[in-house]
């Protein structure tokens, strides 16, 4: 039998039907060089289509600004909202969502404007396999 990615790996839809998440953000400038990127919608969700075997234990989404230097600025944690699957289908489907908040950031988080800000998604199962993938943002 031949094994593809369907069979062994979750794929990562970003925004469920209907969602109005637009993954994008905005930077105000401040002083002479320093900007300030402000995510234009904090709440973040996706969905994560799954093969049947593969049992989700977290998903989480963090948001980098300037590429794949340093750390993540922020992390959100998402919780599941349900699980489904359409009558014959071979694959689970659920929804994650959750919010980048942070108490200490005002208007928004430093940026240097050059690379393009983006989410990465890591999907972990029950068996400690790992999966990620990466949405650029665009400016709105």
């Amino acid at each position: 039998m031949d094994f593809n990615d369907e069979m062994t790996e979750p794929t990562i839809v970003w925004g469920a039907a209907g969602s109005s998440l637009d993954f994008g953000y905005s930077v105000r400038r401040v002083g002479n060089k320093q900007y300030r990127l402000t995510l234009t919608c904090y709440p973040v969700e996706v969905q994560v289509d799954a093969p049947p075997w593969m049992q989700l234990a977290q998903v989480e989404i963090d948001l980098r600004l300037n590429g794949d230097a340093g750390e993540p600025t922020a992390t959100a944690v998402l919780d599941c909202e349900g699980e489904y699957s359409y009558g014959n289908s071979s694959r689970t489907e659920s929804v994650w969502n959750g919010t980048f908040y942070d108490d200490a950031v005002i208007n928004g988080w430093e940026y240097d404007g050059d690379a393009a800000p983006k989410y990465v998604v890591r999907v972990t199962d029950t068996n400690g396999g790992v999966w990620t993938e990466e949405m650029p943002l665009t400016e709105k």
